[in-house]
């Protein structure tokens, strides 16, 4: 729908300065005058065409749907075809033509506004004139056509749009045909193209925002589509080892390689590797079950400190020193306080145990910042770093560098973070530390203060 209606409004923008021509009287000789207005006088002639596209790309294109089921449905799909709007143009011209002989317009005279010293140029039409009449007037039948033919779109926010473009466009069709009445002023039509632009810049506004927000819910459910991909992925992966190694000892005792009374420690690992399965399984349901988080205004710096302290007998016990770097008054956002302060443990965590025990600096700096309408949240660590390759699959379920580790720790941060629709990556990690960024969009303003480290 976008080429059919960007030509209909570049028309009407064509159509002003048609008539905007008449009134620069002291500007432009008659004759100048004359050719200007007979040449942009194409915009209220093909603008007939223009509409006649619009309806025919909402049937082939938009899938409008228009049963056969009455003599006005099927007439509407027999007329509006390539066929038919390739006649229109050819008429069009024919009509454009006209416009350019003595039988359209013969000159332009000079008439005055009432009760005004101002006087403006006005056309003085030929013999054919009503050629164009007619072809104006079915302007206004097209354009109820639209609204007609919108109501059997199935997608609601374009049939709102389309809707309200048809009607606002008719309140600019009826004024626009006063113009051929010169005591009623020109400008009345200007009058009608100032409403309708306003009232089609609301309407696109608002069909921005519902796309906007389609867009957005169908990103997010690709997303979770694709953690779901990739947590099953897992899954089976980790299940099948567990499944591998009883089945093994499970054959071996079912064929008498082993004898259970003398090696009682087969069944040890049978049973194992079963509560290895369980806990796999238990893990993937604790997991998934946060589907939906209630999301309210809150305060990050306060999010963030209330983390700190609940981290601190992990702190202590290793040595390690938490450094806030506030530098904003009230850092605020839609979050929920409870989730993202588990992230932000984890995280905390994480980079604790990813120190060295032999390392002089043990220190987690966290750091937020303003970028846009974006928020970040830097966790720095004096690690020993992630290699670069294993940047994106860290956040990959059941994929952990830890001995006992079950991989499900940053995978759950994302998906949190995810929730808040935001995202959380790896931004820079060497030898010297690792700096992991919660990005998470702003919903408010927030008052800048001096840096303001604070050590815990």
């Amino acid at each position: 729908m976008t080429l059919p209606i960007f030509i209909y409004m570049a028309l009407i923008s064509f159509w002003q300065i048609d008539i905007s021509i008449l009134y620069l009287k002291d500007v432009f000789s008659e004759n100048i005058a004359l050719f200007l207005f007979k040449l942009f006088r194409a915009a209220t002639i093909y603008a007939v065409p223009a509409i006649f596209y619009v309806i025919y790309t909402l049937i082939h294109k938009q899938e409008a749907t228009l049963k056969e089921n009455s003599w006005i449905n099927k007439t509407i799909l027999k007329v509006f075809t390539k066929t038919g709007l390739i006649g229109l143009l050819i008429w069009s011209s024919f009509v454009y033509v006209i416009s350019w002989t003595d039988y359209g317009i013969q000159y332009l005279g000079v008439r005055d506004i009432h009760h005004s010293p101002f006087d403006f140029y006005f056309p003085v039409y030929g013999n054919l004139n009503f050629i164009y009449k007619v072809h104006i007037s079915s302007l206004g039948l097209l354009l109820f056509l639209v609204y007609v033919v919108s109501k059997r779109i199935h997608n609601l926010h374009l049939r709102q749009f389309l809707s309200t473009f048809s009607l606002c466009s008719i309140f600019v069709f009826i004024p626009g045909l006063l113009n051929f009445f010169p005591d009623t002023g020109i400008l009345i039509s200007s009058a009608g193209v100032i409403i309708f632009s306003t009232l089609i810049m609301l309407a696109f506004v608002r069909l921005h925002h519902y796309k906007a927000i389609q867009l957005h819910q169908i990103t997010e459910m690709q997303k979770k589509m694709d953690y779901t991909g990739n947590l099953a992925a897992s899954l089976v992966h980790e299940v099948k080892n567990c499944t591998t190694i009883i089945k093994g000892y499970s054959k071996m005792i079912v064929t008498n390689q082993v004898d259970i009374k003398k090696d009682p420690s087969l069944l040890s690992f049978i049973d194992l590797a079963a509560d290895q399965l369980d806990t796999i399984s238990t893990n993937y349901r604790e997991y998934i079950k946060h589907r939906a988080i209630e999301l309210e205004m809150e305060n990050l710096n306060t999010i963030i400190k209330n983390s700190i302290e609940l981290s601190q007998q992990l702190v202590h016990d290793c040595d390690t020193t938490i450094e806030f770097s506030k530098n904003y008054h009230h850092l605020k956002a839609y979050v929920n306080k409870s989730y993202l302060s588990q992230v932000i443990i984890n995280l905390i965590k994480n980079g604790i145990e990813s120190i060295p025990k032999e390392r002089i600096e043990k220190k987690i700096i966290i750091e937020t910042n303003l970028a846009g309408d974006l928020i970040h949240i830097d966790i720095h660590d004096t690690g020993k770093g992630i290699p670069l390759s294993n940047w994106e699959s860290i956040f990959d379920p059941f994929m952990s560098s830890k001995k006992d580790g079950m991989g499900l720790g940053l995978p759950f941060c994302k998906k949190i973070i995810f929730e808040h629709r935001g995202d959380l990556n790896i931004i820079h990690s060497d030898a010297n530390g690792t700096t992991f960024r919660i990005t998470l969009p702003q919903y408010e303003f927030t008052d800048i203060i001096d840096s303001n480290e604070e050590i815990f």
